[in-house]
């Protein structure tokens, strides 16, 4: 079974949560993936802390068990939470920072092409802030 965990933080509120999901395959060959729960973290988000968490979460549900893979995004201390368990990097989280770092002016992109770049996520920052993005 495949378990996917994220923190973040709320915009609006500076709430910090953690969402974990299993992702499994049933016995017809369909993918099948549920969130189990997306929970507000009052205490700082160290290593032991996300595993205890997590682990409350599948043991919650049935599904703490020996085999499991995780992915998660390559923070240092998610990095550390599963560093004894089979884990995996996500990769539209690996795609996210290469493309940062290629669309910067310098690195292969002149200043006009960065500048567009940079404008263009600032627009759509704006609008999944907005009302607006409600409407979409």
């Amino acid at each position: 079974m495949g378990i996917t965990t994220d923190s973040w933080t709320h915009l609006l509120t500076n709430d910090h949560y953690i969402t974990t999901a299993v992702h499994y395959i049933d016995g017809e060959w369909n993918v099948n993936s549920h969130i189990l729960a997306t929970r507000k973290t009052d205490e700082k988000q160290t290593a032991d802390y996300v595993k205890n968490f997590v682990d409350d979460i599948l043991q919650e549900f049935g599904v703490l068990k020996d085999g499991n893979v995780f992915t998660t995004d390559n923070a240092a201390n998610m990095k550390a939470v599963f560093r004894e368990e089979s884990w995996l990097p996500r990769a539209g989280h690996n795609l996210n920072l290469v493309l940062l770092h290629a669309l910067q002016a310098g690195q292969g992109l002149d200043v006009e092409d960065a500048t567009l770049t940079a404008t263009t996520k600032e627009l759509v920052t704006l609008a999944k802030r907005s009302s607006l993005n409600r409407l979409m």
